[in-house]
């Protein structure tokens, strides 16, 4: 059982239809590995002088390049936030927003959090107010077990036997600070 939800933040309102220029502060010292398939290796690997460190705030798109994330075309990464199951809330993640003064914090007591930079946007979506979603427009903080779970047994359990009650929360505090 890995519950999780694919809300998607643009801090901006989608007055900007890019991300890209948003801070973003990962709370985790390490991401999970992924295959050449985008499966998970069950590798967890230190972030240090990685594009996947967030550990102070960073503009999103610092690090998309061509020769950079190139088979993603942006991030879509696990990132760990513990290696155990616990009911403890912890800081996951801050995404803000210099221009707008938008801030969300982001509290959960899953081990970790997926990081998707809607990298496959492509214009065909409209939106809310009639905006148009496209490539890096938004990026989702999906917390939730590490991906692929049931097969790497380093991973936090994800199997809820009958009976047994699955429990997890998240929870996103805006707030704003004068730009």
């Amino acid at each position: 059982m890995s519950l999780t939800n694919h809300s998607y933040f643009n801090l901006t309102g989608f007055e900007n239809d890019s991300v890209l220029n948003h801070s973003l502060t990962i709370y985790s010292n390490e991401y999970i590995e992924k295959n050449v398939h985008n499966q998970p290796t069950g590798r967890f690997i230190q972030v240090d002088d990685t594009v996947f460190d967030f550990r102070s705030p960073k503009k999103i798109g610092r690090d998309i390049h061509d020769d950079v994330l190139k088979q993603d075309k942006g991030y879509d990464h696990n990132f760990v936030l513990k290696h155990h199951n616990s009911a403890d809330l912890v800081h996951a993640a801050t995404l803000s927003d210099d221009e707008t003064g938008r801030v969300v914090d982001v509290f959960t007591t899953a081990p970790g959090i997926q990081v998707y930079t809607a990298n496959f946007w492509d214009g065909s979506i409209k939106g809310a107010q009639d905006k148009i979603y496209k490539k890096h427009g938004a990026v989702a903080l999906e917390t939730q077990s590490f991906p692929d779970s049931p097969n790497h047994s380093n991973f936090p359990d994800t199997i809820l036997l009958p009976g047994e009650e699955y429990n997890s929360a998240t929870l996103y505090a805006f707030k704003s600070i004068n730009p």
